[in-house]
């Protein structure tokens, strides 16, 4: 933002990378490092001091992954006479001297924020960090001594972490609380978290790391990652980011149905489905979809209220936008099967002139189709706006379709299955949109007719999981 005099007041994000980078493999070296020049930098920096003004800089990814090229950099800095401040994240390296960290300091340096992870030399050992705890103190006691304001980022419940290693952060944290300005950032490993709460997103380096053994209470998560941020709390120090709040867990369990394996997460008319922490929906997930006044009326267009009844059963309730109806959906887990009853009411004199759906949408690693009527087949590659069928047929022939993900071991069979199996019910297997790409197991039946104020059966099935 520029001030009167057309100068920047703000800091600049400053990225000496070309790419991301994941910080768990930052921790262990296990990364090619594709960073900027010192001369790139240099020239960079040096345009937004004579063009903006800008002497304040925020170096957004690691700075130290190349040591020799920031060394280089703080040299040509300080010889260069550049007035400038800046900040920057750092993994711990144990060849840092006190000598490195007084040329940041002379180049600009005024915070460094270092990427702890845990202060245990238990967990820092299993997930291969190149660094100790004692290797961390000395560092931030260097920085202290310089005069360089240091924060520390952390990672609760790693797959590999115990209570005695979230212990042993905490006693380095209060040995080290001298040394500290702040706690920067405290987050979950999101492996576990998106593990234990599935509709946040997966952490895609999971297979670098490990995969939980099995799935991590979602009250004990919840309620040991609030104890682990009270004794943060407790040194006193700042502490500028802390995610997910409370209200997130609390939030995210009243839409949440679980058992060992199976997990059935509701947002806002559409239905996600998790095995094993592992997503199998894409797109709308579980949705009913009906055809009046001449286009298509999703669920995810109502305004819905969730009654959770236990940890396995809810009850939710829907009233759709623009028709005057509300569904009724009963969801229930039952180890490997999830119970759909849904019931429909008319608030006033309704035409009906099309499908009457309820879908399941899964990911496009689902490969090959099933029937009960012993037809089978591939699903195509291609996603167009056809929304091409593969299979149809009327459900007292077939009352169930089924999914396989073609060599994807760790994605199970996903069955829809209609049990009154009435007349006019129908089972299909297509495809969807490109703006989907997923694969679409399909209940449906077809209405033309007038239907009066009142309650009437909409779907009484389920899904089945099978490995």
């Amino acid at each position: 933002m520029p001030n009167m005099e057309g100068n920047y007041t703000e800091n600049i994000k400053y990225f000496t990378g070309s790419e991301c980078r994941h910080k768990l493999c930052a921790l262990s070296r296990n990364l090619t490092v594709n960073s900027k020049s010192h001369q790139r930098s240099l020239s960079e920096i040096k345009y937004y001091l004579s063009r903006y003004k800008i002497n304040k800089f925020e170096f957004v990814d690691f700075l130290n992954l190349n040591p020799e090229e920031l060394n280089k950099f703080c040299n040509a800095v300080v010889e260069n006479k550049l007035s400038i401040e800046w900040s920057a994240p750092l993994i711990v390296d144990s060849a840092m001297t006190f000598d490195n960290v007084i040329k940041m300091k002379q180049a600009g340096c005024r915070k460094l924020i270092f990427e702890l992870f845990s202060g245990s030399d238990n967990l820092l050992s299993k997930i291969g960090a190149v660094f100790t705890a004692n290797d961390a103190s000395v560092v931030l006691k260097a920085c202290h001594k310089a005069g360089i304001a240091v924060g520390i980022n952390l990672v609760f419940g790693h797959p590999l972490e115990t209570e005695d290693d979230r212990d042993k952060t905490i006693d380095f944290l209060q040995e080290n609380v001298d040394f500290i300005d702040e706690i920067t950032s405290v987050i979950p490993c999101s492996g576990v978290f998106s593990y234990v709460y599935p509709s946040f997103a997966d952490c895609r380096y999971r297979e670098q790391c490990c995969k939980p053994g099995g799935m991590y209470p979602a009250a004990s998560f919840a309620a040991d990652f609030s104890g682990f941020i009270s004794k943060i709390h407790c040194l006193n120090k700042p502490v500028i980011y802390i995610y997910p709040a409370e209200t997130v867990f609390d939030e995210f369990e009243e839409h949440t149905l679980r058992n060992k394996n199976l997990c059935f997460y509701f947002d806002k008319g559409k239905g996600n489905i998790f095995w094993k922490g592992l997503k199998l929906t894409s797109g709308l997930g579980l949705y009913a979809s009906i055809f009046a006044d001449g286009f298509w009326q999703d669920s995810e267009h109502a305004h819905w209220q969730v009654d959770k009844i236990s940890k396995e059963k809810m009850v939710l309730k829907g009233k759709w936008q623009w028709l005057p109806l509300i569904q009724l959906w009963e969801i229930e887990l039952k180890e490997t099967v999830i119970t759909i009853k849904i019931e429909m009411e008319f608030m006033q004199q309704i035409s009906i002139e099309g499908e009457q759906q309820v879908n399941i949408m899964l990911r496009s690693e689902y490969g090959q189709w099933f029937s009960g009527s012993g037809v089978s087949g591939s699903f195509s590659p291609l996603f167009d706006d056809n929304w091409p069928a593969f299979f149809e047929k009327v459900s007292e022939a077939a009352a169930i379709v089924e999914a396989e993900a073609v060599a994807q071991e760790e994605f199970p069979f996903v069955s829809l299955s209609d049990r009154v199996k009435s007349e006019g019910n129908r089972m299909a297997v297509l495809n969807s949109s490109s703006v989907f790409n997923s694969r679409i197991l399909k209940y449906y039946r077809v209405d033309n007719k007038s239907y009066l104020p009142g309650k009437y059966p909409y779907f009484d099935g389920e899904i089945k999981i099978k490995v």
